[in-house]
């Protein structure tokens, strides 16, 4: 069953989707924050609307909005450190 929650994400609230919304910490966002949302990452269905969109990432699997974000975020041209290919080395 999918819910309008009061900042204007959506919720499943069938127990499985809400359990996979805890894994990944999907939140709905605050009113006056601005950035990374499930509408701007790269696991987005082509298929979303003004009110709902579906992430595809096997971990969420749910519908979501451009309200909402979760730790799994990927976006075109992001850099994580942590993830680089190539170490650098600094030379003094």
């Amino acid at each position: 069953m999918l819910v309008e929650n009061d900042l204007g994400g959506v919720n499943d609230m069938d127990k499985p989707a809400l359990n996979r919304a805890k894994k990944v910490d999907l939140i709905t966002l605050p009113d006056d924050v601005e950035g990374t949302n499930c509408y701007n990452c790269k696991w987005i269905s082509k298929y979303k609307t003004d009110e709902k969109g579906m992430c595809t990432h096997p971990e969420v699997r749910q519908n979501v909005n451009e309200r909402m974000c979760c730790i799994l975020w990927e976006g075109k041209g992001e850099y994580r450190p942590f993830k680089r290919e190539k170490v650098f080395e600094v030379k003094v």
